[in-house]
C-alpha cells in the first residue's frame, strides 16, 4: 500500500535520509523515491528543497518538549531547552548544520516558547534585551560545543585536540614537567558526544551562577546598633 503523500509524509521521509546519509543526500529526488512517486509530485506539499529543511528542523524540534512544565524558573528553564537541544543535535547530527549555517541562525523553538522564556527571565528582573542576549549566549554555548564534539566526523575517526605551537622541548623544572604531562592528558581525551555532554554542563553551571548572582540584590552589611 502507498503512503499517503503530504507534508507531514514528506518530511519524515527527508529526516530519515538525512538520519542515515547525511544532510547532503536529501534532494527532492530522493525522498520521492522514498515515497515511491517522482521528485516532481512533492512540491504540491513543500515549497523547495529549503522549505523541506526548515520543515526537518521543525520536526525534530517538535519531537521533544523544549521548556518543562509551566511553573518553572528561568534557570530551569534555560538548563532544559539547552539538554533537549544537546538531544537533538546528538540524535540528528545534520541539524547542527542547519540551525548554524552561512545565511540564518535557526530559532529551533517556537515563538510561543521563546517568547514564554524570555517572560521567565523578566519575571526574575532581566530587561527584556538583555533576556535575549542570555537566551542567545545559552543557545550559543549548546552549539560551540555540539561543533567539537559531535559528528559528522569521517568513520571510525576518534577526534581529539592537538597543538599549534611547536613541541616543548625537555625542561629539568618538576613543576613545568607535571603542567607538560597536564597538557597532555588533557589533549588525549577523545572529544566525542559523551565529553560533550560534559563540557555542555561543566559551561553552562557558572553561565548561569553569574546570571543569577546578578540578579541577586547585594547584602547590606550588619551594623552594631551601638556602632
Amino acid at each position: 500500500m502507498r503512503t499517503t503523500i503530504d507534508a507531514d509524509a514528506i518530511t519524515d521521509a527527508a529526516v530519515s535520509i538525512a538520519d542515515r546519509d547525511g544532510l547532503g543526500a536529501v534532494s527532492m529526488r530522493r525522498v520521492g523515491t522514498e515515497l515511491g512517486v517522482s521528485g516532481m509530485a512533492l512540491y504540491r506539499h513543500v515549497a523547495d528543497r529549503d522549505d523541506l529543511v526548515l520543515r526537518m528542523a521543525a520536526r525534530t524540534a517538535s519531537s521533544r518538549a523544549l521548556l518543562p512544565p509551566a511553573d518553572a524558573a528561568w534557570r530551569e528553564s534555560l538548563e532544559h531547552l539547552a539538554e533537549r537541544v544537546w538531544d537533538s543535535f546528538e540524535q540528528h547530527p545534520w541539524l547542527l548544520g542547519v540551525v548554524v549555517s552561512p545565511t540564518r541562525m535557526l530559532d529551533l523553538a517556537s515563538a510561543e516558547q521563546t517568547g514564554t522564556l524570555l517572560a521567565r527571565l523578566g519575571d526574575a528582573g532581566v530587561d527584556a534585551d538583555t533576556a535575549g542576549d542570555l537566551l542567545v549566549g545559552a543557545t550559543a554555548i549548546v552549539i560551540g560545543v555540539a561543533c567539537l564534539t559531535l559528528p559528522p566526523l569521517p568513520r571510525g575517526i576518534d577526534f581529539t585536540l592537538d597543538r599549534l605551537a611547536p613541541r616543548d622541548a625537555a625542561v629539568d623544572d618538576a613543576d613545568a614537567a607535571d603542567a607538560i604531562a597536564d597538557a597532555a592528558r588533557f589533549r588525549a581525551r577523545p572529544f566525542d558526544a559523551a565529553r560533550g555532554r560534559d563540557i555542555l554542563r561543566a559551561t553552562l553551571t557558572p553561565f548561569l551562577d553569574g546570571i543569577e548572582e546578578s540578579l541577586t540584590p547585594p547584602r547590606t552589611p550588619h551594623r552594631d546598633a551601638g556602632a
